[in-house]
């Protein structure tokens, strides 16, 4: 009968001891981790108020970055928290577009995603926000992955720039997250040659 069989834990037993480990294994940020292990309880109802940071903490933390800086710049976007957004979202609304935020996230979270979506209000100021569905399937995938790329790219650039000024928190998050390897990538390009930072 395969319901009395007992559960595989040799590779539960393996992760949990490399997770553990931290820095000597493939995940050196806890940052990440810890957000997993502790959303229900971040996330909860009554404690999603007591989570939450302040919208002017986080826009003053990012504009000590250049990059940031510049993101800032247009003063036409109302930044909300509603924790009725999965993450985050950018919506165009001609004179006074609107980036909504999930309050019960971690700071460092908050951070890079507050970035993306502000590149994306970027984008869209640029004409190059198009929706990808009025292209072929191909070109659609095309483009969808180009608006996806600039928009990690230049939050992980901001993250780095913070962690320059001493303020580690997003680069933390970003390199424990599941794109710890583009971030890794990014830090190594950066230590070998800084110039490589505005080249492409």
């Amino acid at each position: 009968d395969q319901s009395t069989k007992k559960p595989k834990k040799d590779g539960f037993r393996d992760t949990s001891r490399r997770l553990r480990q931290g820095k000597e294994t493939r995940i050196g940020h806890r940052a990440s981790l810890d957000w997993r292990q502790d959303h229900a309880r971040v996330c909860a109802p009554g404690g999603v108020e007591d989570a939450r940071v302040d919208l002017t903490e986080l826009t003053a933390l990012i504009a000590q970055s250049r990059t940031g800086e510049a993101l800032l710049e247009d003063k036409k976007i109302k930044i909300f928290y509603d924790e009725q957004t999965t993450q985050s979202q950018f919506y165009p609304r001609g004179e006074e577009s609107i980036i909504s935020l999930n309050p019960g996230r971690p700071k460092g979270d908050l951070i890079n995603m507050l970035v993306r979506e502000l590149r994306r209000a970027w984008q869209y100021r640029q004409g190059a926000l198009v929706n990808p569905l009025n292209f072929e399937p191909d070109e659609a995938v095309l483009v969808n992955r180009a608006q996806q790329a600039d928009a990690l790219m230049i939050s992980i650039k901001v993250a780095w720039e913070l962690k320059l000024q001493g303020e580690p928190e997003a680069w933390n998050f970003m390199a424990g997250s599941p794109t710890g390897d583009v971030t890794r990538v990014f830090e190594i390009c950066a230590q070998k040659d800084f110039r490589s930072l505005n080249n492409g």
